[in-house]
Protein backbone atom coordinates (compact mmCIF):
# COMPACT_ATOMS: atom_id res chain seq x y z
CA UNK A 1 0.00 0.00 0.00
CA UNK A 2 2.73 2.46 1.07
CA UNK A 3 4.71 1.35 -1.91
CA UNK A 4 1.76 1.96 -3.99
CA UNK A 5 1.73 5.59 -2.83
CA UNK A 6 5.31 6.32 -3.31
CA UNK A 7 4.82 5.45 -7.12
CA UNK A 8 2.24 7.71 -7.32
CA UNK A 9 3.84 10.81 -4.99
CA UNK A 10 6.93 10.09 -7.07
CA UNK A 11 4.92 10.71 -10.47
CA UNK A 12 3.22 13.64 -9.62
CA UNK A 13 6.61 15.53 -8.80
CA UNK A 14 8.14 14.18 -11.86
CA UNK A 15 5.42 15.56 -13.33
CA UNK A 16 5.29 18.96 -11.72
CA UNK A 17 9.63 19.16 -12.62
CA UNK A 18 8.82 18.31 -16.31
CA UNK A 19 5.66 20.85 -16.22
CA UNK A 20 7.83 23.60 -14.96
CA UNK A 21 11.03 23.36 -16.76
CA UNK A 22 10.39 25.67 -20.38
CA UNK A 23 13.15 26.34 -22.87
CA UNK A 24 14.80 29.40 -22.86
CA UNK A 25 14.15 29.22 -26.67
CA UNK A 26 10.19 29.56 -26.30
CA UNK A 27 9.86 32.62 -24.51
CA UNK A 28 13.02 34.98 -25.84
CA UNK A 29 12.09 37.54 -28.18
CA UNK A 30 13.92 38.20 -31.83
CA UNK A 31 16.46 35.64 -30.99
CA UNK A 32 19.05 35.63 -33.86
CA UNK A 33 19.71 32.95 -36.19
CA UNK A 34 23.83 31.44 -35.54
CA UNK A 35 26.21 33.96 -36.67
CA UNK A 36 23.77 36.87 -37.16
CA UNK A 37 24.98 39.77 -35.40
CA UNK A 38 22.31 42.38 -33.60
CA UNK A 39 24.35 45.51 -34.60
CA UNK A 40 24.34 44.84 -38.38
CA UNK A 41 22.39 48.18 -39.75
CA UNK A 42 19.03 47.08 -41.59
CA UNK A 43 17.04 49.43 -43.44
CA UNK A 44 13.22 49.95 -41.92
CA UNK A 45 11.57 48.32 -44.88
CA UNK A 46 8.40 48.21 -43.29
CA UNK A 47 7.76 51.45 -42.58
CA UNK A 48 3.82 52.59 -43.76
CA UNK A 49 1.72 55.72 -44.00
CA UNK A 50 -1.29 54.59 -42.84
CA UNK A 51 -4.66 55.48 -45.06
CA UNK A 52 -7.97 56.99 -43.77
CA UNK A 53 -10.92 54.78 -43.62
CA UNK A 54 -14.72 55.00 -42.13
CA UNK A 55 -14.65 55.16 -38.47
CA UNK A 56 -11.50 56.92 -37.99
CA UNK A 57 -11.19 60.19 -35.84
CA UNK A 58 -8.82 62.97 -37.56
CA UNK A 59 -7.48 66.19 -35.64
CA UNK A 60 -7.29 68.51 -37.56
CA UNK A 61 -6.11 72.09 -37.07
CA UNK A 62 -5.76 75.39 -39.05
CA UNK A 63 -4.03 79.36 -38.76
CA UNK A 64 -3.65 82.33 -40.44
CA UNK A 65 -1.74 85.23 -39.61
CA UNK A 66 -5.66 86.66 -40.71
CA UNK A 67 -7.96 85.77 -37.90
CA UNK A 68 -10.83 87.14 -39.89
CA UNK A 69 -10.37 85.02 -43.12
CA UNK A 70 -9.50 81.44 -40.91
CA UNK A 71 -12.62 81.84 -38.46
CA UNK A 72 -15.20 80.73 -40.52
CA UNK A 73 -13.33 77.27 -40.31
CA UNK A 74 -12.57 77.56 -36.95
CA UNK A 75 -14.41 75.08 -34.58
CA UNK A 76 -12.38 75.55 -31.15
CA UNK A 77 -10.90 78.44 -31.19
CA UNK A 78 -7.24 78.81 -29.98
CA UNK A 79 -3.89 81.08 -30.71
CA UNK A 80 -1.01 78.97 -31.87
CA UNK A 81 1.63 81.69 -31.17
CA UNK A 82 2.04 85.23 -31.70
CA UNK A 83 -0.58 86.81 -33.98
CA UNK A 84 -1.16 83.24 -35.19
CA UNK A 85 -4.82 82.44 -34.71
CA UNK A 86 -6.75 79.24 -35.70
CA UNK A 87 -7.89 76.11 -34.14
CA UNK A 88 -8.43 72.10 -34.40
CA UNK A 89 -11.04 69.97 -33.66
CA UNK A 90 -11.67 66.29 -34.29
CA UNK A 91 -13.60 64.81 -37.18
CA UNK A 92 -15.02 61.63 -37.79
CA UNK A 93 -14.58 59.61 -41.07
CA UNK A 94 -18.52 58.41 -41.74
CA UNK A 95 -19.42 55.45 -43.79
CA UNK A 96 -19.20 56.98 -46.79
CA UNK A 97 -15.41 58.25 -46.26
CA UNK A 98 -16.17 61.55 -45.71
CA UNK A 99 -16.33 64.47 -42.90
CA UNK A 100 -18.31 67.58 -42.38
CA UNK A 101 -15.61 70.01 -42.68
CA UNK A 102 -16.76 74.13 -41.97
CA UNK A 103 -17.42 76.47 -44.76
CA UNK A 104 -15.97 73.10 -47.29
CA UNK A 105 -18.82 71.22 -46.30
CA UNK A 106 -18.27 67.60 -46.90
CA UNK A 107 -14.62 66.39 -47.69
CA UNK A 108 -13.96 62.57 -49.36
CA UNK A 109 -10.98 61.72 -47.47
CA UNK A 110 -11.57 57.62 -47.65
CA UNK A 111 -8.45 55.70 -48.76
CA UNK A 112 -5.90 59.37 -48.61
CA UNK A 113 -2.54 59.56 -46.47
CA UNK A 114 -2.77 62.44 -43.49
CA UNK A 115 0.15 63.72 -45.89
CA UNK A 116 -2.03 63.59 -48.79
CA UNK A 117 -5.76 65.16 -46.91
CA UNK A 118 -3.13 68.12 -45.09
CA UNK A 119 -2.10 69.02 -49.14
CA UNK A 120 -5.76 68.60 -50.56
CA UNK A 121 -6.99 70.90 -47.40
CA UNK A 122 -4.66 73.59 -47.84
CA UNK A 123 -5.43 73.40 -51.75
CA UNK A 124 -8.84 74.15 -50.80
CA UNK A 125 -8.83 76.52 -47.71
CA UNK A 126 -6.51 78.66 -49.57
CA UNK A 127 -9.40 79.86 -51.98
CA UNK A 128 -10.51 81.52 -48.41
CA UNK A 129 -7.89 82.49 -46.77
CA UNK A 130 -3.74 83.34 -47.39
CA UNK A 131 -1.31 80.81 -46.48
CA UNK A 132 -3.09 78.45 -44.31
CA UNK A 133 -1.50 76.10 -42.13
CA UNK A 134 -3.29 72.88 -42.02
CA UNK A 135 -2.14 69.40 -39.57
CA UNK A 136 -3.71 66.55 -39.84
CA UNK A 137 -3.51 63.38 -37.84
CA UNK A 138 -4.91 60.72 -36.39
CA UNK A 139 -7.09 61.25 -33.36
CA UNK A 140 -6.41 57.92 -31.69
CA UNK A 141 -5.22 55.06 -33.20
CA UNK A 142 -6.95 52.39 -31.52
CA UNK A 143 -5.89 48.36 -31.38
CA UNK A 144 -7.03 45.28 -29.22
CA UNK A 145 -5.33 42.75 -27.64
CA UNK A 146 -6.68 39.25 -26.79
CA UNK A 147 -5.75 36.32 -25.45
CA UNK A 148 -2.55 35.37 -22.96
CA UNK A 149 -1.66 39.00 -21.79
CA UNK A 150 -1.68 40.20 -18.40
CA UNK A 151 -4.35 42.98 -19.76
CA UNK A 152 -7.05 42.44 -22.02
CA UNK A 153 -8.40 45.39 -24.10
CA UNK A 154 -9.10 47.83 -26.38
CA UNK A 155 -5.52 50.05 -26.28
CA UNK A 156 -5.36 53.41 -27.91
CA UNK A 157 -2.10 55.72 -29.14
CA UNK A 158 -2.44 59.51 -29.42
CA UNK A 159 0.55 58.67 -32.30
CA UNK A 160 0.40 57.97 -36.31
CA UNK A 161 1.62 54.91 -35.95
CA UNK A 162 2.02 52.00 -33.17
CA UNK A 163 4.31 48.63 -33.72
CA UNK A 164 2.76 45.32 -32.54
CA UNK A 165 5.88 45.52 -29.72
CA UNK A 166 4.83 48.61 -28.00
CA UNK A 167 1.43 47.50 -28.24
CA UNK A 168 1.92 44.12 -26.07
CA UNK A 169 4.38 46.28 -24.09
CA UNK A 170 1.32 48.34 -23.42
CA UNK A 171 -0.95 45.29 -22.29
CA UNK A 172 1.78 44.22 -19.59
CA UNK A 173 3.36 42.04 -22.21
CA UNK A 174 2.47 38.10 -22.29
CA UNK A 175 2.54 35.96 -20.23
CA UNK A 176 4.62 32.43 -19.27
CA UNK A 177 1.61 30.68 -20.86
CA UNK A 178 1.11 32.81 -24.48
CA UNK A 179 2.49 31.59 -27.89
CA UNK A 180 4.99 34.21 -28.82
CA UNK A 181 5.72 31.87 -31.98
CA UNK A 182 2.20 32.17 -33.69
CA UNK A 183 0.72 35.38 -32.72
CA UNK A 184 -2.22 36.18 -34.65
CA UNK A 185 -3.37 39.84 -36.28
CA UNK A 186 -6.27 40.32 -37.42
CA UNK A 187 -7.03 43.62 -40.05
CA UNK A 188 -10.13 44.74 -41.72
CA UNK A 189 -9.37 47.37 -44.63
CA UNK A 190 -11.69 47.74 -47.56
CA UNK A 191 -14.45 46.09 -46.25
CA UNK A 192 -11.98 42.52 -46.48
CA UNK A 193 -10.87 41.14 -43.15
CA UNK A 194 -7.50 39.77 -43.40
CA UNK A 195 -5.18 37.30 -41.26
CA UNK A 196 -1.76 37.04 -40.53
CA UNK A 197 0.52 35.15 -38.09
CA UNK A 198 3.54 36.71 -36.61
CA UNK A 199 6.59 35.30 -34.76
CA UNK A 200 8.08 36.96 -32.30
CA UNK A 201 10.94 35.29 -31.38
CA UNK A 202 13.06 36.11 -34.18
CA UNK A 203 14.32 39.71 -35.56
CA UNK A 204 12.59 38.89 -38.75
CA UNK A 205 9.56 40.62 -36.69
CA UNK A 206 10.97 43.54 -37.34
CA UNK A 207 11.13 43.38 -41.27
CA UNK A 208 7.39 41.79 -41.33
CA UNK A 209 4.92 43.77 -43.22
CA UNK A 210 2.33 43.45 -40.00
CA UNK A 211 5.26 45.09 -37.54
CA UNK A 212 3.39 48.36 -37.60
CA UNK A 213 -0.43 48.24 -36.61
CA UNK A 214 -3.36 49.93 -38.21
CA UNK A 215 -6.25 51.16 -36.27
CA UNK A 216 -8.99 48.56 -35.58
CA UNK A 217 -6.31 45.74 -35.60
CA UNK A 218 -7.08 42.90 -32.90
CA UNK A 219 -4.05 40.88 -31.72
CA UNK A 220 -4.53 37.68 -30.50
CA UNK A 221 -1.97 35.71 -28.27
CA UNK A 222 -3.06 31.84 -28.45
CA UNK A 223 -2.36 29.75 -25.09
CA UNK A 224 0.79 27.68 -25.36
CA UNK A 225 1.09 23.72 -25.14
CA UNK A 226 2.37 24.34 -21.23
CA UNK A 227 -0.89 25.99 -20.30
CA UNK A 228 -2.86 22.84 -21.79
CA UNK A 229 -0.63 20.50 -19.76
CA UNK A 230 -0.77 22.63 -16.77
CA UNK A 231 -4.62 22.43 -16.71
CA UNK A 232 -4.22 18.84 -17.39
CA UNK A 233 -1.70 18.39 -14.42
CA UNK A 234 -4.61 20.17 -12.43
CA UNK A 235 -6.86 17.90 -13.21
CA UNK A 236 -5.00 15.11 -12.62
CA UNK A 237 -3.62 16.31 -9.25
CA UNK A 238 -7.37 16.56 -8.38
CA UNK A 239 -7.71 12.81 -9.23
CA UNK A 240 -4.53 11.65 -7.61
CA UNK A 241 -5.50 13.80 -4.23
CA UNK A 242 -9.50 11.70 -4.70
CA UNK A 243 -7.15 8.64 -5.29
CA UNK A 244 -5.19 8.90 -2.29
CA UNK A 245 -8.06 10.07 0.12
CA UNK A 246 -9.65 7.01 -1.11
CA UNK A 247 -7.21 4.48 -0.06
CA UNK A 248 -6.25 6.44 2.90
CA UNK A 249 -9.60 5.81 4.03
CA UNK A 250 -9.50 1.99 2.78
CA UNK A 251 -6.53 1.53 4.53
CA UNK A 252 -8.14 3.35 7.92
CA UNK A 253 -11.14 1.35 7.82
CA UNK A 254 -9.20 -1.85 7.15
CA UNK A 255 -6.72 -1.77 10.53
CA UNK A 256 -10.22 -0.65 12.44
CA UNK A 257 -11.68 -4.00 11.25
CA UNK A 258 -8.64 -5.81 11.83
CA UNK A 259 -8.35 -4.60 15.41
Amino acid sequence: MHTMLNYKLLLFLFLGFSISCVSPKKITYFQTKEGQEWHTIQAIANEIELTIQPGDALLIALSSFDPEAIAPFIINNRQFGQNNFGGQATYVVNKAGYIEFPVLDTVKVNGLKINELRDKLIKEVKAFVNDPVVSVRFSELKVTILGEVSRRGVISSSRDRLSIIEAIGMAGDITEYGNRSNVLLIREEDGVRRTARINLLTVDVFNSPFYYLKPNDIIYVEPNKRKSVNLSSAQTSRVLSLVTGVTSLTALLIALFRS
